[in-house]
Parts: structure tokens; C-alpha cells; sequence
């Protein structure tokens, strides 16, 4: 169903969807075009980055999406329901704490600090 963008709470999960959205297609948008150019461009300790940052948009997604809504379509839409209960479980088979020990691990100390300001 349509969100009531007159409420100023549902509008600010929208624009919250929006923004999470948008910024998760660019980092993988950025990320694609740097391996077309370069295969070894992005190393495996971006690609557990990219894969945290974009499980945990998908996350935030999922709760603005149930905020923006309320509670009806996940009582009364049977089909919404689902698809909210398997995009979670997809999401959560990834292995978050795992993957940045990982990331942590295979920094050098001059990266930890960060990108260079």
C-alpha cells in the first residue's frame, strides 16, 4: 500500500528509505565500476565492508519500511509479511561480527586511523 506522506513520521521513514537506498547503490555502483576497471580493485576487506554496509542499510530499510507503514501490512498482507520475514532472514546469513574482525585484521595500523582527511 501507499504511505501517508502527510504524516511527518511515515515521510521521515520514506526519505529515510530513500537516502539508505540511494547510498547503497552508489557504493556498489562505485565498487562494480572499480573492478570493471581493475579486477583486483577492490580487495576482500572492502568487500566485507561494502557487504556490512549494505546489510546493515537493508536492516534500516526493513524498519523504516514497517515505521512508514505501521503494523497493517504485516497483519493483514499475508504476501508483505513474508517478503519483510525472508529479506531478514537473507539479510541476517551473513556474518557481521565475523567479517569485521576480519576487516579489523587485515588492516595496517596507518589504515585503521581511517581514509586520509
Amino acid at each position: 500500500g501507499r504511505v501517508d506522506t502527510s504524516n511527518p513520521h511515515a515521510a521521515a521513514n520514506v526519505g529515510r528509505t530513500f537516502a539508505v537506498s540511494t547510498t547503497m547503490s552508489l557504493i556498489l555502483s562505485a565498487a562494480g565500476h572499480d573492478i570493471d576497471r581493475s579486477p583486483d580493485a577492490v580487495g576482500m576487506t572492502e568487500a566485507l565492508a561494502i557487504r556490512h554496509i549494505v546489510a546493515t542499510g537493508c536492516r534500516d530499510v526493513i524498519a523504516a519500511s514497517q515505521r512508514a507503514t505501521g503494523p497493517g501490512p504485516q497483519v493483514f498482507d499475508d504476501a508483505h509479511a513474508q517478503r519483510i520475514a525472508d529479506l531478514g532472514l537473507y539479510v541476517e546469513q551473513h556474518h557481521h561480527e565475523a567479517d569485521l574482525a576480519e576487516i579489523g585484521r587485515s588492516l595496517s595500523p596507518a589504515r585503521r586511523a581511517g581514509p586520509a582527511q
